[in-house]
């Protein structure tokens, strides 16, 4: 904390009164980069994200969501690497690392259940659908778009997606069907 008001210019109470604690400090800046503003605005309600809802095209939706991954994995990468690590050691980050899955999750849902209505996939849910071309299934693909090259994320790291492999999903005639567009 220390060296943190040292870099900003400012007395190391200044620091403990803004921000309480390491986690809290934490906290901030993840909101800061996820965002990318200090608007107390939540990411369900962003325009990028409430964009990627409002497409009717599935495809042209899928497509944003990459965009979004790729714009939002710039800033966040690094972050989640220190969240991830240091939840293991401090029980106030690992509740941190906790609310970044669950918020994660919750904002992927929303996209899944859009482009299961419109695809007319089915319930939407987060579990498997039948895969694509690729073997994986429309949710799973939905999913890694937003953490394909978040490195560190609960879905990149468990899967090993990359933003190459995620845009790359519309590369096949199936892929491009899955997403709801004409061969």
């Amino acid at each position: 904390m220390a060296a943190i008001a040292s870099e900003a210019s400012v007395s190391l109470k200044t620091v403990y009164v803004t921000f309480e604690t390491k986690s809290g400090l934490l906290r901030a800046l993840w909101h800061l980069l996820l965002r990318g503003d200090d608007e107390p605005v939540p990411v369900g309600e962003r325009p990028w994200f409430r964009a990627v809802l409002d497409e009717p095209d599935p495809e042209r939706q899928l497509r944003l969501n990459v965009r979004n991954a790729k714009m939002v994995s710039g800033r966040i990468g690094p972050m989640l690497h220190v969240v991830r690590r240091a939840a293991s050691a401090d029980p106030e980050v690992d509740e941190l690392w906790r609310r970044i899955q669950t918020e994660f999750y919750d904002n992927q849902r929303s996209i899944v259940e859009v482009l299961h209505r419109r695809m007319r996939c089915g319930p939407a849910s987060m579990s498997p659908a039948p895969p694509t071309s690729s073997g994986r299934s429309t949710t799973q693909i939905c999913i890694g778009f937003w953490s394909a090259s978040a490195d560190g994320h609960p879905s990149s790291t468990k899967n090993g997606w990359r933003t190459s492999s995620a845009t790359g999903c519309f590369e096949t005639p199936r892929a491009r069907r899955v997403a709801g567009s004409a061969d």
